[in-house]
């Protein structure tokens, strides 16, 4: 591991458009993960509505021609830049 790097595990770099929906609501916000690793992600949101500590559903939005198949799951927020429009999330699953 890079001793500049912070990060247990490896991140992968997508670009897989999703849907995210606070736990027991049922409406959703666009999004897009820019990368992942196996304990979590980070992703572009639309509008900055959601907050640290905020439980979250994530589905796959596919695009045509897609061989990703992004089960829904559930996170946990655990960072938020307002000013990027970016959130770290924590998988629960």
């Amino acid at each position: 591991m890079n001793s500049n790097e912070r990060r247990e595990s490896k991140r992968i770099a997508l670009n897989h458009p999703v849907l995210m929906e606070e736990v027991g609501h049922y409406v959703g916000e666009r999004g897009e993960i820019l990368d992942a690793s196996v304990r979590g992600m980070r992703v572009r949101i639309t509008q900055s509505c959601f907050h640290v500590g905020q439980e979250v559903n994530i589905t796959s939005l596919p695009q045509q021609g897609d061989i990703v198949k992004l089960l829904p799951f559930r996170c946990r927020v655990v960072w938020k830049n307002a000013g990027n429009l970016e959130v770290g999330l924590e998988c629960l699953q």
